[in-house]
């Protein structure tokens, strides 16, 4: 949590308990509820040996701290996977944002989201797996570090978010 100018408050005691310290590859900000606030879904690499995937709903703030929900079992997005990332998009354009986890070991699943409340993985339907993801996942993260690392300022991350989303569109195609 920022607190100014190169200022960070450890707000850890924010999160659910019962969610696991571990290798966490990439946290995705979204509005997966459409309520205009910021949930957090979390990709754990070795998720299979430490902790699944987590979504936490954002469900406003009280006593000063912003309160989450653990939704991931409910959502059914809680995957052990070896996380490498995650895209975020509407693909199907509906208005609910839907996610690609992506993982190694044949491990990717696309998600679309279910009006906020869970998410159906429609990856076969999309054939999203008959292309390696690992390499996807992969490049989409390092492309936006390597940007970041240049220009700084966000350009890095925002063209990473871009590529994701690409991979989306391609891959409902």
């Amino acid at each position: 949590h920022a607190t100014g100018p190169i200022q960070f408050e450890d707000v850890s005691n924010w999160l659910p308990p019962k969610i696991k310290p571990g290798p966490v590859f990439i946290a995705s900000w979204l509005d997966v509820d459409n309520d205009l606030d910021q949930d957090l879904y979390i990709v754990y690499d070795f998720g299979d040996k430490f902790q699944t995937n987590v979504m936490l709903r954002n469900d406003g703030v009280s006593y000063g701290m912003v309160n989450f929900a653990n939704i991931s079992f409910s959502a059914n997005v809680d995957y052990a996977m070896a996380g490498m990332g995650n895209a975020v998009g509407d693909y199907d354009r509906d208005g609910w944002l839907d996610m690609y986890p992506t993982g190694f070991n044949g491990k990717s699943y696309f998600l679309r989201n279910l009006g906020g409340k869970s998410f159906d993985d429609v990856t076969p339907e999309t054939k999203t797996l008959e292309f390696d993801t690992k390499f996807v996942s992969w490049g989409a993260v390092m492309f936006g570090v390597v940007l970041e690392r240049i220009y700084r300022r966000g350009v890095g991350t925002a063209v990473a978010a871009a590529t994701g989303f690409a991979t989306l569109i391609v891959a409902h195609h």
